[in-house]
């Protein structure tokens, strides 16, 4: 089990509609430091990975591009 939550604004999460594609930086705090995005962002997506976020999924994860999240 993780011993961080990924730093991500439900209200922004939930505003983004079913069939969107979205990225990490999308849905983050407001008030959520840049200079630490890098690592949250990897927190969300083992999330999404883990189902925390039943109506989210990786869409692409490919290493030379920012990963893109979809919501189901």
């Amino acid at each position: 089990m993780m011993n961080h939550k990924s730093h991500v604004d439900i209200d922004k999460l939930n505003k983004i509609p079913k069939g969107r594609s979205f990225e990490y930086k999308d849905v983050v705090c407001n008030d959520f430091p840049d200079e630490e995005h890098a690592e949250d962002g990897k927190i969300f997506k083992t999330e999404v990975e883990n189902n925390v976020f039943s109506n989210v999924i990786v869409q692409n994860d490919n290493a030379n591009t920012t990963v893109k999240y979809k919501k189901v």
